[in-house]
């Protein structure tokens, strides 16, 4: 019997280490950006409103040049301002050239060639 238990103990520690990464919020918001962008070329990301009410862009998919990584998002500025303002999905197709977001953010929008 002492030749099955410790083989019970890795298991046990195995799924513990699972559920921990399902329950660990930043790791759960990379998986759902995953999923979304999995077979797209596109660049997206998940930010979380923090005690500030500003968003911080953490989990970034398709990123090319590593700029919106940590990126500080206030209410109203740029698109993804625009969308923690108005509490719904937005998008713009020619983000700058679009009239309804400012363009705080145009010059990270170009590298990573949004």
């Amino acid at each position: 019997m002492s030749g099955v238990f410790p083989n019970h103990v890795d298991d046990l520690v195995g799924q513990r280490a699972d559920l921990a990464a399902y329950l660990d919020r930043r790791a759960a918001m990379r998986a759902a950006l995953d999923t979304l962008l999995d077979g797209v070329d596109s660049v997206g990301w998940v930010a979380d409103v923090g005690a500030d009410s500003v968003l911080r862009l953490d989990a970034i998919g398709g990123d090319r040049s590593g700029t919106l990584g940590g990126l500080v998002v206030p209410e109203g500025l740029g698109l993804t301002g625009k969308v923690l303002g108005a509490a719904q999905i937005d998008w713009v197709d020619d983000y700058t050239g679009s009239d309804s977001i400012t363009h705080t953010y145009d010059a990270h929008i170009e590298q990573e060639g949004i």
